[in-house]
């Protein structure tokens, strides 16, 4: 059972929840944004080390990891998701793998 953030109505949730896909990643993709998960982008603060992102995250970044053909969802925030996306397709193109990504479980071929 998804444990939801109590300060959302249940009204507004329903809205959001036509923001994602209607398979298992945008219903995946829903419960995360909804238990209210932080970003998990790296950025580099003012001494110019690498912290964690502490923004709330809005989207998920979901694609397949070939090798365990398992859908990954990363939560992002809107200033993180382009350096997480870029960050993931270096990985797959080192590899030699193939891959495509969606927002929210929306879109992935």
């Amino acid at each position: 059972m998804v444990e939801l953030k109590p300060s959302i109505p249940f009204t507004e949730l329903k809205k959001l929840r036509r923001k994602f896909g209607p398979g298992n990643a945008g219903r995946s993709a829903f419960r995360i944004i909804a238990k209210g998960a932080m970003c998990e982008g790296i950025i580099r603060n003012e001494n110019g080390e690498s912290d964690k992102c502490r923004d709330r995250a809005q989207f998920t970044l979901d694609f397949d990891a070939p090798r365990v053909n398992a859908l990954e969802q990363i939560a992002a925030c809107r200033g993180c998701i382009d350096t997480i996306k870029s960050s993931v397709q270096q990985d797959f193109e080192r590899q030699g793998s193939f891959y495509s990504f969606s927002i929210n479980g929306k879109g992935r071929f």
